[in-house]
């Protein structure tokens, strides 16, 4: 008898759903960038400045270059998970995360897909990435565009 007769490579129907464990956040030092593939352009929570987040509606470019400054994958245990449970949730009620952490992990997790797709971000896509750049920028000091309000929820475990 194979050792695979046990395997269920499809949902069954009654069964609990599998869930992925809670993304961990994997560095704490808000001074010193971990090393990674984009160690060169980090900038570390700590030593972030206001004036260096891009505004809202800022160039692609712009937001690209910000993005990059924080490595998700360096960071956290699965940004890809972070970042598809604060999506969820955005999408839900506009709610994003409140730690300045989870904010950089899905900016930067949200630019490495679109730049896997090879284009730029539209629509409800580049709303939410405007919306995580205006959390940041509340976060490190820069306040968010008038009349902008800025809905922060944490991302609990429950929030999957």
């Amino acid at each position: 008898m194979s050792a695979m007769t046990n395997v269920v490579p499809f949902p069954v129907r009654g069964a609990p759903a599998m869930r992925r464990p809670d993304p961990r956040l994997l560095v704490h030092d808000a001074l010193a960038a971990p090393r990674g593939a984009f160690a060169a352009g980090a900038v570390p929570n700590g030593r972030l400045a206001p004036d260096a987040v891009p505004c809202h509606g800022a160039s692609w470019e712009a937001l690209e270059e910000f993005a990059l400054s924080y490595d998700g994958y360096a960071y956290w245990s699965d940004v890809d998970e972070l970042a598809r449970r604060a999506l969820q949730r955005w999408t839900r009620d506009k709610s994003l995360p409140r730690q300045l952490d989870e904010l950089r992990g899905c900016l930067f997790y949200e630019e490495r897909r679109w730049h896997h797709f090879g284009r730029e971000p539209q629509g409800r896509s580049r709303q939410y990435m405007d919306a995580l750049l205006d959390a940041i920028a509340t976060l490190v000091g820069r306040k968010a565009p008038a009349g902008e309000d800025v809905p922060l929820a944490p991302l609990a475990a429950d929030a999957g």
